[in-house]
């Protein structure tokens, strides 16, 4: 019996695992192994075979100029050498590829070479954007290419395994470990979407950073606890971590609510690190404008103290536009008005990895290009901003 989950971190045995079901999918043709792949077109035929694996004797040649090239998993038919590099977590490396198809190269005869990438990330990896001669997918998509076609017990099995793409959910916020789990899934996201904001033509290229109160030995911060409630990833205009002249006082995020299962991007506008009084000054000035802006484009307000992890100050979400207006009027600067916050959440019980990153990608964009362009304040708020230089 397969243990999906305790296996998916230890690369050689999933690896093993996957390579056994494949075969045994060949009793019923090679469709299986060729929904692997992600081009429709591509088709091994009946007489295919496993010719090399991880860690087990290979049929092939591996060694290229002295050097051993080992490739995860290699099937043949009469046609086609098709090559396999599986990742599980670690990084995929642009040299391996190229030695591993100088391996496929080698032992093809007169065959068509196909070498593969598969890994965990939701966008092309760096390590496959410049070989164009190596192929890419995620094991998220091979699970639902697997799912969606076919209804066999093995099916069940190679998807059951890949387990990839069901979003897990939240996490309880009692619970450290459960956390932790989430919070790696979460950055782990998070970065995928940074690659894929070069797809959505964001400019400037953002940055993400992602931080969790958490002590030294990984464990809930005791001053926080049950810590964190809330998760914050600022996406920053360059790597020294500035996004435009008024510093961390006006960044844009994906913001994660633990509770209520949701994420959203939000406007930080962050009052407690407001550098020149820039956040403070404008919001007195122009709150009312900037509130109806953000409301009329389906956004809510979310107040907070400085820190959004404190339980004995939960933030707060306020959807009518009047009553948000009053608030900026009332407490700027202080109490749940030293963290303002204009953004709205999605539901992510139900949605896939791969959905969560489109939508969150599309909010991005569509918040960048009502608020910032180049470090300045965009839109309607290009004036506000004009104003207190």
């Amino acid at each position: 019996m397969i243990e999906p989950k305790g296996i998916t971190n230890n690369e050689p045995k999933f690896n093993h695992e996957f390579a056994r079901l494949l075969c045994a999918s060949l009793r019923e043709g090679a469709e299986i192994i060729s929904s692997v792949h992600p081009t429709e077109e591509f088709q091994m035929g009946d007489e295919t075979a496993l010719v090399a694996l991880q860690d087990y004797d290979s049929k092939l040649d591996d060694v290229v100029d002295d050097e051993k090239w080992e490739i995860d998993l290699a099937f043949k038919d009469n046609k086609t050498l098709f090559g396999i590099e599986s990742k599980r977590g670690d990084d995929l490396g642009e040299d391996q590829l190229k030695g591993e198809w100088q391996v496929l190269q080698q032992n093809a005869g007169k065959r068509d070479v196909v070498l593969l990438a598969i890994t965990n990330d939701r966008v092309p990896p760096p390590a496959v954007q410049d070989l164009d001669y190596v192929d890419w997918t995620s094991w998220y998509d091979v699970a639902a290419r697997i799912n969606e076609r076919f209804d066999t017990p093995i099916q069940y099995l190679v998807t059951t395994m890949i387990d990839a793409d069901r979003f897990t959910g939240f996490p309880d916020p009692t619970d450290t470990e459960s956390i932790l789990e989430w919070q790696n899934q979460f950055t782990k996201m998070l970065s995928d979407l940074d690659r894929e904001i070069d797809t959505l033509h964001l400019a400037p290229k953002l940055t993400m950073y992602a931080s969790v109160r958490l002590s030294e030995n990984k464990s809930l911060s005791d001053a926080y606890q049950p810590s964190p409630l809330n998760l914050f990833a600022p996406f920053l205009a360059n790597r020294n971590r500035t996004i435009n002249k008024y510093g961390r006082s006006a960044i844009l995020g994906v913001h994660g609510h633990f509770i209520k299962d949701e994420l959203g991007v939000f406007l930080n506008l962050n009052a407690e690190h407001d550098l020149d009084g820039w956040v403070e000054s404008t919001l007195r000035t122009h709150g009312e404008e900037i509130i109806n802006t953000a409301f009329n484009n389906g956004l809510i307000l979310r107040c907070s103290y400085n820190s959004q992890c404190n339980p004995n100050h939960p933030p707060r979400h306020i959807r009518d536009r009047h009553d948000a207006i009053e608030h900026i009027r009332e407490n700027l600067g202080e109490g749940y008005g030293k963290r303002i916050m204009l953004g709205n959440y999605r539901s992510v019980k139900k949605e896939s990895p791969s959905e969560i990153l489109k939508i969150l990608g599309q909010e991005l964009e569509d918040q960048r290009d009502l608020f910032f362009q180049n470090g300045q304040i965009l839109g309607e708020f290009r004036e506000i901003g004009q104003r207190q230089d």
